[in-house]
């Protein structure tokens, strides 16, 4: 197994598709991108769907679900900008 990393838009909402994927591990952002680091199974052939939503801060938001998890708070552009990030296997 091995962890990879899949750049992610700043929108609302999105779905990723990721190859062997066991686990989200976090989101990060790096070198200014947000970036969904995994856990993935070199030795698996699936392929899962990870559904991502990101609210900024002052952002309309609705009541966030269950069965979704938070994976951070993260800052781009020197803090200006404030994302708040969850994820749901779906």
């Amino acid at each position: 197994m091995r962890i990879f990393k899949y750049p992610i838009d700043v929108v609302e909402s999105q779905i990723i598709e990721i190859p062997n994927l066991v686990q989200v591990v976090s989101v990060a952002v790096q070198y200014n991108q947000l970036v969904l680091y995994a856990i993935v199974d070199d030795k698996s052939t699936n392929l899962k769907e990870v559904s991502v939503r990101i609210i900024g801060t002052g952002h309309d938001c609705d009541p966030i679900p269950p069965g979704w998890t938070f994976r951070g708070t993260h800052l781009q552009g020197e803090g200006s900008l404030v994302w708040h990030v969850w994820t749901k296997y779906l």
